[in-house]
């Protein structure tokens, strides 16, 4: 199954007036209410600084001192900048490498080097983004942020269950549009003959699918599940079934993860 987090089930598919053909699907659909995959928990040390763009945003994230990941727009308030090629100092303040204006966790500015004693404004701060550590991953929303608030990530325990073996192969650039990839993972269509004598063969096919709809912690989804009995699983997974002896369920999720054309590369299974 696969699943966006959104909020309330507000995605909007972009459409345009064709000249000839009527309404069509604009090519460059995004999503940005949405919880986006930034990372592995372990992949933000403590004070490091990372720059990303996820969903057309600029961010730059680090975990602090205290052991939160914080996600801000990457651009310095002061000449846009961007922070991520900055540095911490003492305080564990975060300085821009342009000006050195410093910037605490909270993305307040709190020191203009330039300017001592002069008085910082309010307005002089990062603008902030919701992001959530949960089951190892670090997720951030890069649309309204108001809108985070009523949907949670999608859950996937599996990842941080010891009792689960993860294969993390880190980021895979992909050449293709984000939506392609997904429409791949939630495709079982094309396991036959793409995938046969592997994952699948030409009964595979055959095995009826069903459309299922519905919100689970706030976010509306849509899977399919094939049941089927008496099927001959093809070798590839007959042999994981053997060094799988116990009984197990084998969720999947599909999660958008950084920038478009970007796949997570992540993989479970029950430990041996």
């Amino acid at each position: 199954m696969s699943r966006l987090a959104s909020a309330g089930g507000d995605i909007k598919i972009a459409i345009k007036q064709g000249v000839s053909k009527g309404w069509v699907m604009a090519a460059d659909v995004l999503v940005k209410n949405a919880w986006y995959v930034a990372g592995r928990s372990h992949e933000f040390a403590p004070q490091q600084l990372q720059g990303q763009v996820i969903a057309e945003k600029p961010f730059v994230l680090w975990r602090t001192a205290k052991g939160s990941v914080v996600a801000f727009d990457e651009r310095c308030c002061h000449k846009r900048m961007p922070l991520s090629q900055g540095r911490f100092v003492e305080g564990g303040l975060l300085e821009c490498a342009y000006h050195g204006l410093c910037y605490d966790s909270t993305g307040q500015c709190v020191r203009v080097p330039s300017h001592p004693d002069g008085h910082i404004p309010q307005g002089a701060r990062l603008r902030p983004f919701p992001i959530i550590e949960q089951d190892g991953l670090a997720w951030v929303w890069p649309g309204e942020p108001a809108r985070a608030a009523t949907v949670r990530p999608p859950c996937i325990p599996e990842i941080a269950d010891p009792a689960w073996e993860t294969a993390d192969t880190g980021p895979m650039p992909v050449p293709a549009n984000t939506l392609l990839l997904i429409e791949n993972l939630l495709d079982i269509t094309h396991f036959y003959p793409l995938h046969d004598g592997n994952i699948g063969d030409v009964e595979n096919s055959r095995i009826p699918v069903r459309l299922e709809q519905g919100t689970r912690d706030g976010n509306p989804y849509v899977g399919t599940i094939r049941e089927v009995r008496g099927y001959k699983q093809p070798p590839y997974l007959e042999n994981y079934r053997v060094r799988c002896r116990r009984p197990r369920s084998h969720p999947f999720h599909a999660e958008p993860r950084r920038d478009a054309g970007v796949d997570a590369g992540l993989a479970c299974r029950p430990s041996p």
